[in-house]
Formats: C-alpha cells, structure tokens, sequence
C-alpha cells in the first residue's frame, strides 16, 4: 500500500473518498516530467492562460536532471473543449520532448480511492 503525501492546501482541494466539498469546481492534475530545460514552468503556464485555466496549486523538483511538475488547475473558466486543451498541452510537451499528462479531478480520485 502506497502513502500519499499531499500539502495541507492540496488536501482540502482533494478530501477523502466520500467526503463531499462544498463548491463543485471543474478541476484537473497536469504532470509533467523529463529532462529539466529552461521554461518548463513559463511555457505550461502560458498555454494555461492563453486558454482561461487558473492554475491553483503547483510543485516542482527536479531530480538527477530530470523536471518533475504537478499542477492543480480550475477549468470553470476554459470555454474549449477537453481534446482541445490536450492537444495545445500535447504540443507544447512534444516541442520540450517531456511526458505531459492532464487527468480531470473526478478521475484521479476514482484512480485513488481505495
């Protein structure tokens, strides 16, 4: 069984299984690792408000030259469809040759309900 540690902010954005919150927010996970690169963090972020996604929450490190990044964004405000933010995403993750993932809050907490 696999501990996860979440920061006090992350874990109020992310209550337990059964734990209702109070607003209903369209939120979702970006993760993004690979070689570490100047502009990671500027070029992610960028698409994000080129496309009306707030970014909430974000962590990074980087560990033997490899960038690791997790983003908790709000998609209240995005008036593009889901295929659209995963391929302007997907583009810029390809042009920084990184893994670039998005997963709606909904499904990373079916994913971790145990």
């Amino acid at each position: 069984e696999k501990s996860v540690k979440m920061t006090q902010t992350c874990a109020a954005r992310f209550p337990p299984p059964g734990v209702e919150r109070e607003e209903s927010v369209m939120r979702a996970v970006i993760t993004v690792v690979g070689r570490d690169t100047v502009g990671v963090v500027a070029r992610v972020s960028q698409v994000c408000a080129e496309l009306n996604i707030n970014i909430e929450d974000v962590t990074q490190s980087i560990m033997q030259e490899m960038f690791c990044m997790i983003m908790l964004v709000n998609l209240e405000k995005c008036e593009q469809p889901m295929d659209e933010v995963r391929r302007r995403l997907g583009e810029v993750a390809d042009q920084m040759k990184m893994e670039l993932h998005l997963t709606r809050e909904e499904v990373f907490d079916a994913m971790h309900h145990i």
